[in-house]
């Protein structure tokens, strides 16, 4: 149950990360590239259909996608 749980999360993440490419494609390029993914969307309809990923493939880890936001700085 737990690997099924986490392939849907990654999933939605690949799919996420194709609907924000356009708008943030350095970061949205690197999510996909750890997840696995094409960093560079296929076509777009295609790249949106669920199943993309490879279960059970690595998941490549790094530095924060995005810096922790301190509301007190």
């Amino acid at each position: 149950a737990t690997a099924v749980t986490l392939y849907h999360a990654a999933e939605a993440l690949r799919i996420v990360g194709t609907l924000l490419h356009p708008v943030m494609p350095e970061r949205c390029g690197e999510l996909l590239r750890r997840l696995g993914a094409a960093p560079e969307p296929a076509p777009f309809a295609e790249s949106l259909a669920w199943g993309g990923l490879t279960p059970g493939a690595p998941v490549c880890t790094g530095e924060p996608l995005f810096p922790r936001f301190d509301p007190l700085d």
